[in-house]
């Protein structure tokens, strides 16, 4: 077994940095992070302390502060891309999401929502292998 532990150290108002301890209490991860003025995260920066090996996350908000953009880029295995897109619907409902790695489209997420905001179904579109999944929810209140 082994055991890791977390350090958060302050930067500034808008940056804090995290440092992953290992069983042998030696730092093998830090990850920084840049959050806006609503303390929402911009970006994270992970950078393996002995390799090379370095991940970044970037994130973007429409104005009404829901994720519009996630991408994640690696160096592990070859530089690789995501990259999410989120659109909501005129009540403020996730609407799309799509999946692209290293710009290729690679799968599809449409929502349906009922009239207070709960999703009632989802597509899942796979352009690559010309598919497409519904799946269908539903909800029971337990008292």
């Amino acid at each position: 077994m082994s055991e890791e532990r977390f350090e958060d150290k302050a930067i500034n108002k808008h940056q804090y940095k995290k440092t992953c301890f290992n069983n042998e209490n030696r730092p093998y991860k830090e990850i920084i992070y840049n959050l806006n003025d609503d303390n929402q995260i911009l970006n994270i920066t992970e950078q393996y302390v002995v390799t090379w090996l370095t991940q970044t996350y970037s994130f973007e908000y429409n104005t009404k502060h829901q994720l519009t953009k996630a991408i994640s880029i690696s160096n592990s295995n070859g530089l690789k891309t995501l990259l999410k897109t989120y659109e909501y619907d005129s009540n403020d409902c996730l609407l799309t999401e799509k999946q692209f790695k290293n710009d290729l489209l690679i799968k599809e997420i449409s929502y349906l929502t009922d009239s207070s905001k709960k999703i009632t179904s989802y597509i899942i579109r796979d352009p690559n292998e010309k598919t497409m999944r519904i799946v269908k929810l539903t909800y029971t209140l337990y008292e």
